[in-house]
């Protein structure tokens, strides 16, 4: 199967649903703004505004000459408008904000001009799918017969155990640059981007070092800009905590998560991020903002639910942590549904159902 994925290419997701496909010998070709070390991709330039995802002749010339049977865009408002004239089968991944936040935030004309975009780009997909419930109902309000053609399934995908070698060697690594050795971490793992609740996260280990709560802190910059990056620094003493500065590797987050008892996902928006289920899988503890999605995982799955950010709460939380109350069981063990075999089965299942029904 040829298939064209069009999304960030240096998204962790993305990078795992490319590998994957290619593991199982499907011919891939990435579309993405910026540069990636993918060795079947094409750039289309620097994002700099939402025109940058108009970028409609130079897609039609890139299905002209690769032939996609399918494609697959990341990010409804985003590589989903940039595949609004294709004719390739689309499937549209909805990653959660573009559905929950862009068409509701800023002022009347870029609500307005997202409202419009969404609508397109859910009436274009041949079949969208998302994590949530909660975003797919939403997806539905903003073009009503995308209820007809939503799959719901957790998508994101596991992180492989790397060679005991290369254990060693990340091991090494971590405790180098960042002194991380050992167990016991609470890692703040979805990154100081405006929508993971920065200010919230700094409230939280203002409260942990204040209470002498005797774990090691490990925050996570993700694709954070340097002003975000800045802004959290000024609200916590950064000599009491582990800020990982850079994106890391898939073996090197692994080891990290395999470190950590505790890690916490607060954003204002999301389906379910790889940042909630990554760790799970490797027996950390959640710890999560009261998010539709969230509350659904919950239902299944041990985890604690930070119903809103309040002082009180907030200080509940950090006497739990004290207290060493958040300890997984044997019997949290993450179902099916969120491993890698279930998840790429699933996504190949819709590609073969949309080719086919384009088709027919």
């Amino acid at each position: 199967m040829k298939i064209l994925v069009v999304g960030p290419a240096n998204h962790p997701i993305v990078r795992r649903l490319v590998a994957n496909l290619e593991n199982q010998e499907h011919e891939v070709l990435v579309v993405s703004h910026g540069t990636s070390d993918f060795k079947n991709m094409i750039s289309i330039g620097e994002r700099t505004s939402i025109f940058s995802y108009m970028k409609f002749n130079r897609m039609k010339e890139i299905e002209k000459k690769f032939k996609p049977d399918v494609v697959h865009a990341h990010v409804l408002n985003g590589y989903g408008l940039l595949c609004l004239f294709l004719d390739t089968p689309l499937l549209v991944a909805l990653w959660g904000s573009d559905v929950l936040i862009d068409p509701f935030h800023g002022k009347l004309r870029r609500k307005l001009g997202y409202k419009l975009i969404n609508f397109m780009v859910l009436k274009k997909a041949t079949w969208l799918h998302t994590s949530s419930l909660f975003v797919a109902e939403q997806a539905q309000k903003q073009y009503y017969r995308a209820k007809y053609k939503t799959s719901i399934f957790y998508w994101g995908f596991e992180l492989k155990k790397p060679l005991d070698v290369i254990c060693t060697e990340t091991d090494g690594f971590l405790k180098n640059k960042y002194k991380l050795c050992g167990g016991g971490l609470i890692v703040f793992s979805r990154g100081l981007s405006s929508i993971y609740n920065p200010e919230v996260v700094a409230k939280i280990i203002n409260l942990l070092i204040s209470m002498n709560v005797q774990k090691k802190i490990v925050v996570l910059r993700g694709l954070a800009t340097s002003e975000e990056v800045s802004s959290f620094l000024d609200n916590v003493d950064s000599t009491k905590i582990i800020l990982v500065n850079e994106m890391l590797e898939d073996e090197q987050l692994y080891c990290l998560y395999k470190k950590c008892d505790i890690h916490v996902s607060i954003p204002k928006s999301d389906s379910l991020g790889g940042g909630v289920i990554e760790p799970a899988l490797l027996g950390s503890y959640p710890i999560l903002s009261a998010l539709p999605s969230y509350k659904s995982f919950l239902e299944k799955n041990e985890g604690y639910l930070l119903e809103s950010f309040s002082d009180k709460n907030l200080a509940l939380l950090v006497y739990k942590i004290k207290d060493n109350s958040f300890v997984n069981s044997e019997k949290n063990i993450p179902l099916r549904e969120y491993q890698t075999g279930s998840v790429i089965a699933q996504i190949l299942a819709i590609y073969g159902r949309i080719i086919k029904s384009k088709k027919s």
